[in-house]
């Protein structure tokens, strides 16, 4: 609940969408959140399964699913298996991608677009369904330190099993020898 509105973001035929309520139970439907990528972009064909957080009144994080084209799984029924994406906003409701626009790298580095796991491990086909938590004082030292942990969804297909994995950011000194625990773009977290 924020600004006088609910917020949440509904996944409906590969895309997300804003919603916003005034009283948790009827919702309005508002503009698609996440612009699909480029033609030859990762996330080109579907989004699915994101997780907010909202840190302060201007700073918000979305993480999300995708898949391409060349994907696989588009035509065998799959959504947004292939990669976890990152975003921010100001407000809620107005997203911007990061840049350049890829998967999470370090919640595998395979894959078409480097969004799955390497081969042979639990998330070598699927790496989707995010969950993702956080606290302004870094789960009181409750396992990692960090602002953000996530968890995940994956599958390996040769095995037919899926499986939930964990991802909580290694900190970062920052050169006023602040300590920030980053789990967005590029940044090493599990």
């Amino acid at each position: 609940y924020y600004g006088g509105a609910y917020h949440g973001w509904a996944d409906n035929n590969g895309h997300l969408y804003n919603c916003t309520s005034s009283d948790g139970t009827t919702w309005t439907v508002g503009a698609e959140a996440i612009a699909m990528g480029a033609t030859d972009e990762w996330d080109a064909v579907t989004h699915s399964r994101a997780s907010e957080v909202r840190v302060s009144a201007t700073e918000w994080h979305m993480w999300f699913g995708g898949a391409g084209k060349y994907d696989w799984n588009i035509d065998n029924g799959g959504g947004g298996n292939m990669g976890i994406g990152h975003a921010t906003s100001t407000n809620g409701v107005s997203w911007v991608k990061d840049s350049p626009n890829l998967p999470l790298q370090d919640l595998g580095g395979y894959g078409s677009f480097g969004g799955t796991g390497a081969p042979g491990t639990w998330n070598e086909h699927r790496n989707y369904a995010m969950s993702v938590v956080y606290d302004a004082n870094s789960f009181s030292g409750d396992g990692g330190a960090s602002l953000f942990k996530m968890w995940r969804s994956g599958k390996n297909d040769d095995t037919g099993e899926y499986t939930i994995g964990y991802a909580g950011p290694a900190p970062v000194v920052l050169p006023d020898t602040t300590t920030y625990h980053p789990i967005e773009g590029r940044r090493r977290f599990e």
